[in-house]
């Protein structure tokens, strides 16, 4: 027997309390799903009667029998929605979708269905079902307008995110990203969005931050836990000129958030163009194995960062590669900060591109090593080892006393002469980018803090940056192709519209239509950019 849940609409006794106190428990009984988003938690901050309003006057607590559609695909989306309770089916098929889909979500994926609607006119492109009773706290999208507007701050704080959202879910499209639906639209995450946002809206949340570190700082001060943020004065100067982002997550707790952007250029043999060092004149060498790339900075998407990495340290590939083509994986990446003893959180976009293993590039200046350059200790032979770093079979390697197996010099030069290290000089700053073909086991061994790192850190002692290095390359032109599988993707303008139905005739434009400048109020709080993407 179904038997449904105590909903708020079904306690009558709370029809003798006063409007404030029915306020005051509609807000708590909605906060916490709301606080998952980080939209809301910066509105608690700023704003919290606009916030109390949202929760008052645009959602309620509904229902759903066993059976029972929450939403059906190719109906407007009048509501977002939280779920309290229980597991819903979401389901697409090819009838109102580009793809054929069957998942389930619950409670415990704390995500907004048909967030969508909140920042565009959306459609849904799915089914929402309950197999089995369940509730959800749902959102009236246009009274969430409304209200959103009336605050002029909250707008336009709104107004930008909005415009991201439309940029991304435009771009939002195989191969770069799978096709948004109403369960999620890549790379629209609060995180991803903010962190590539204008500097007055990265400086607002950051200033939340940073707020909130130094009220927990003055709270542990006096307790017995002191492993608490520290140099919170060299802090507050990296946000204030914009050099560090800072936010606070759905526990409260503040990171320092970046993003960066790379690329794998991969080769049919299996090896990975890394970057094992930098050479400048002013700081010398300095060694680290990690793909190339660069952090995004103010209002930069993952693909105008790569571009810019193209036009500088890759500029012997600019021509090879097609950004809006490529395939694009996304993973979160966690570090701590030694300095102010903070999580930092990076989120990483690789692009990747494969090449064939016979390359004509002028501009991939070869170096060589100079044994006479190592800084390393002597090494005594201790025994022979086989097939390490891609050597020939028979190469033999040592141990120093006391510690794990290294390399003979020998051997050092040989990791040269395998795996082709290369300089990629921008002839304008005078940096040389250093790099080398290495397989994945090779990779994993350099990125660790013991054996691997010494031996690469041995091996960049030996390289000579001559003259021919640093010479200019802009006016070459590369030679090489990207493998293609034969099949032509065209590139889909920003203005169109995403539709996921299969006849074009009933495609509706307003799917993807900015709500920033209708519903978000005025003109003047949009940035100034904010029509670019209608030209």
């Amino acid at each position: 027997m179904e038997v449904k849940p105590l909903m708020v609409t079904d306690v009558k006794a709370l029809g003798v309390l006063s409007a404030d106190v029915r306020s005051e428990l509609q807000f708590e009984l909605c906060q916490p799903y709301l606080m998952r988003n980080g939209f809301y938690r910066v509105c608690q901050h700023v704003e919290t009667a606009v916030l109390k309003s949202i929760m008052v006057d645009c959602i309620t607590f509904t229902f759903y029998r066993a059976g029972e559609a929450a939403f059906e695909a190719g109906q407007d989306a009048k509501h977002a929605y939280f779920i309290e309770r229980g597991t819903l089916e979401y389901q697409q098929n090819r009838r109102t979708s580009k793809v054929k889909r069957k998942l389930r979500v619950g409670a415990h994926n704390e995500i907004i269905i048909a967030e969508a609607a909140l920042w565009t006119f959306w459609d849904h492109v799915g089914t929402l079902t309950a197999p089995n009773p369940a509730s959800m706290l749902k959102m009236n999208v246009d009274k969430h307008t409304k209200i959103i507007a009336e605050s002029e701050l909250m707008g336009e704080f709104a107004a930008e995110l909005a415009l991201h959202f439309r940029t991304r879910l435009s771009m939002a499209k195989p191969p770069q990203a799978p096709w948004p639906n109403d369960i999620e639209v890549p790379c629209t995450s609060f995180d991803e969005m903010i962190v590539c946002a204008s500097k007055i809206v990265r400086s607002l949340v950051s200033r939340i931050g940073l707020e909130l570190v130094k009220d927990q700082v003055g709270q542990w001060a006096s307790a017995v836990f002191r492993n608490h943020p520290k140099n919170i004065e060299e802090l507050e100067k990296e946000v204030t000129k914009s050099k560090c982002m800072l936010m606070a997550n759905t526990h409260g707790d503040v990171e320092r958030l970046a993003a960066v952007s790379t690329i794998n250029i991969s080769r049919c043999d299996g090896t990975t163009l890394m970057q094992l060092g930098t050479w400048d004149p002013e700081s010398g060498l300095r060694v680290s194995c990690k793909l190339p790339g660069t952090k995004q900075e103010l209002g930069e998407t993952a693909q105008e960062a790569m571009t810019r990495v193209l036009e500088t340290d890759l500029l012997p590939f600019r021509g090879l590669v097609d950004l809006s083509q490529l395939p694009v994986h996304h993973e979160v990446e966690w570090s701590r900060s030694e300095k102010y003893n903070m999580r930092t959180k990076y989120l990483r976009t690789i692009f990747q591109l494969e090449v064939r293993n016979e390359m004509d590039l002028p501009q991939l200046q070869r170096l060589e090593t100079d044994p006479s350059r190592d800084k390393g200790p002597p090494m005594v032979k201790r025994h022979s080892f086989r097939g390490f770093m891609g050597m020939s079979a028979g190469r033999t390697l040592t141990r120093r006393s006391g510690s794990q197996n290294k390399m003979d010099l020998d051997s050092l030069g040989c990791i040269a002469d395998t795996h082709e290290i290369v300089g990629l000089p921008d002839g304008e700053s005078q940096r040389v980018l250093i790099c080398g073909w290495l397989h994945e086991e090779e990779v994993d061994r350099f990125r660790g803090e013991g054996e691997g790192k010494a031996v690469l850190e041995r091996l960049m002692s030996r390289i000579h940056i001559d003259e021919l290095v640093m010479s200019s390359v802009k006016d070459l032109t590369p030679t090489i192709v990207p493998i293609s599988d034969g099949s032509e993707v065209v590139a889909r303008d920003r203005t169109v519209s995403y539709d996921n139905r299969t006849d074009e005739k009933s495609m509706d434009t307003r799917s993807v239509d900015n709500r920033s400048e209708e519903l978000y109020g005025i003109l003047g709080a949009l940035p100034k950019d904010a029509h670019a993407l209608d030209d």
